[in-house]
Order: C-alpha cells, then sequence, then structure tokens
C-alpha cells in the first residue's frame, strides 16, 4: 500500500506477511497519517539495499503511530536497512512498539543494520526490544535532521557489536539530537542508563512496571 495524499488516514489495519521489493514491505508513507496499525511479518524479497520491510517513511508530512510492528524480517541472500521501519526525508515514528523482527538465515544479512533506520526524521515514544539484529536495533543517521526523544531500545541481540550501545543503538555522529533514551549506553541530553522494568517483557507486555 502507499499512501502519499495529504490529509490521508489509514487506521486500524492489519498489514500480515506482506511482501515487497526495495521499500516498504507493507506501506510505503510519503504524507498522511497511518496510525493504530498492526504490521505482523512483512518482509522483502529482493536483493541487497532494501529498506523497511515493516514501514517505509519519507516525507515531513508522513507519520506512523501508535503502531506495533512486529515479526518483520529480511528474507533475501544480502543486507538491508530498517527491518521493522526505515525513516528518512523528515517522516515520523511515533508512539510504536517494535518487537520480534529478525535478519534472515542467509549469511549476508549479518549486515542488516537497524530495526529501526532513522536516516533522517522523528523517533519518539517508541519501545524497540525483542529484535535480532545484524547490527544496531536502532541506527541513527549522523544527520542534524534526525531526532529521537523519550524512546526506549532495550533488550535487542545483534551479531555484530563492537560500537557504544550496541547491541540496541548506534549513532552515527554528533549531529542528530537526543533526549530522554532510555539505552545500554549514554546518548544525548537526560539520557537513562539502566533497565526499563517491563511490566511482563516474558508474554508481550512492554509497559513499563
Amino acid at each position: 500500500m502507499v499512501v502519499d495524499k495529504a490529509g490521508a488516514v489509514v487506521e486500524g489495519v492489519t498489514f500480515k506477511n506482506c511482501k515487497a521489493e526495495n521499500a516498504g514491505g507493507s506501506v510505503r508513507v510519503t504524507e498522511g497519517t497511518v496510525r493504530n496499525c498492526i504490521f505482523d511479518g512483512c518482509h522483502q524479497g529482493g536483493n541487497d539495499g532494501c529498506k523497511g520491510s515493516g514501514v517505509y517513511i519519507n516525507g515531513t508530512s508522513a507519520v506512523v503511530s501508535n503502531c506495533v510492528i512486529k515479526n518483520c524480517y529480511v528474507g533475501f541472500t544480502g543486507a538491508g536497512d530498517g527491518i521493522g521501519a526505515y525513516i528518512t526525508g523528515g517522516g515520523t515514528l511515533a508512539n510504536t512498539l517494535v518487537t520480534g523482527c529478525y535478519r534472515s538465515s542467509y549469511p549476508h544479512a549479518v549486515d542488516t543494520e537497524g530495526v529501526v533506520y532513522l536516516a533522517k526524521g522523528t523517533v519518539k515514544n517508541c519501545t524497540i526490544t525483542k529484535n535480532v539484529i545484524g547490527r544496531s536495533a536502532l541506527y541513527v543517521a549522523n544527520d542534524s535532521g534526525c531526532v529521537v526523544k523519550d524512546t526506549i531500545c532495550w533488550g535487542n541481540t545483534a551479531y555484530r557489536e563492537w560500537r557504544k550501545g550496541r547491541p540496541d543503538i548506534t549513532v552515527a555522529g554528533a549531529k542528530p539530537t537526543i533526549s530522554n533514551l532510555c539505552a545500554p549506553a549514554e546518548f544525548g541530553t537526560g539520557a537513562v542508563v539502566a533497565n526499563p522494568m517491563f511490566a511482563d517483557a516474558a508474554n508481550g507486555d512492554y509497559t513499563l512496571q
């Protein structure tokens, strides 16, 4: 599905096992809002360079909010970015849970970067947890247009973990604005480097105690 009209709203839809090549495994948003939706098992079927198996957000008026992105994956022989969500062009991902996403079993997929990949835009009030990735669960590019705030990124698994903050987060440089981020390493202002104490993570309840 493509959402590309100003003022458009897609609400209350479950996108399950969707497959697409290149960008947007289930939904590509360039204008408008997608909210209160579930992206479950969405995946890519192409080669290297695929972005956003769950949702691809590209545009200053493109917003995905109050959603659940789960069990999305890359299913090709190479690497890709943003298994759950890829945000660029000033788009926004807000109030969303991203969990259970994973890289494929192909050897080259070890280079997959970001369950949530922020190239340019905003990630706010999100929880990113219990994902398995080649590199970091949340990747933030070195762009002054990148904003991360009031977000939890904790309890993820990555196969390449040599940078600060991995396996949960990579911040590629000093340009992004980061505030009130709960992660295993300190980034930005108001950082919380402590277990967020989910109510019942074993049974999928990621509200806080």
